[in-house]
């Protein structure tokens, strides 16, 4: 019992299943409700409801602070950020350890007042 009537069927099959994913894909909700690369040229930073959290996030270095907002606040994978960005993705991943790093030490030395 073969699936396939023959090489021809099986590429046949293989095509319109990948474009359905494809298709499927383009209209999953979160594509659809995600910020776009235009959206992000023209970035301005307004302040969301998190508010002292927030003024620690814009007190990072521009790369830091603006890898925290993409994968946390618009939701965006290191991978696609590397894209958006042109970057490399191991850079994107360091960038945001070290964005993590700098917001646990400023949450610690205004929480508790330690160094």
């Amino acid at each position: 019992d073969k699936p396939f009537r023959d090489p021809e069927h099986e590429k046949a099959w293989l095509i319109v299943t990948a474009r359905n994913h494809c298709k499927n894909q383009l209209k999953h909700w979160w594509r659809t409700r995600r910020a776009g690369e235009k959206a992000l040229q023209t970035l301005t930073w307004e302040q969301p409801e998190d508010g002292e959290l927030w003024e620690y996030i814009l007190s990072l270095p521009e790369k830091e602070r603006m890898v925290i907002y993409l994968y946390y606040y618009q939701g965006y994978s290191t991978l696609e950020m590397a894209e958006i960005l042109e970057k490399n993705p191991s850079t994107v991943r360091t960038w945001l350890v070290q964005a993590r790093w700098k917001l646990k030490d400023i949450l610690e030395v205004n929480e508790y007042g330690k160094p």
